[in-house]
C-alpha cells in the first residue's frame, strides 16, 4: 500500500467514524483528547496514522 493510498483510507475512516480530517486526526492521535481514551476505534486508526507519520521510503 502506497503512502497516498494509506493517507486516503486514514482520511476516510476519521471521517467516517470521527467526522475528523486526516490532518484533523495526525494532530490529536498521539495525545487525545479525554473522551477518545479507551477507545478501540480510536486506536485502531492510530495504526494507520503511524504509518502515514513514518517517512516515505525511497
Amino acid at each position: 500500500m502506497s503512502h497516498a493510498e494509506v493517507w486516503a483510507e486514514l482520511d476516510r475512516e476519521a471521517r467516517r467514524l470521527f467526522g475528523l480530517t486526516a490532518d484533523e486526526f495526525l494532530r490529536i492521535f498521539q495525545d487525545p483528547p479525554q473522551r477518545y481514551h479507551g477507545d478501540p476505534v480510536f486506536h485502531s486508526l492510530c495504526f494507520l496514522a503511524d504509518l502515514v507519520a513514518q517517512p516515505a521510503e525511497a
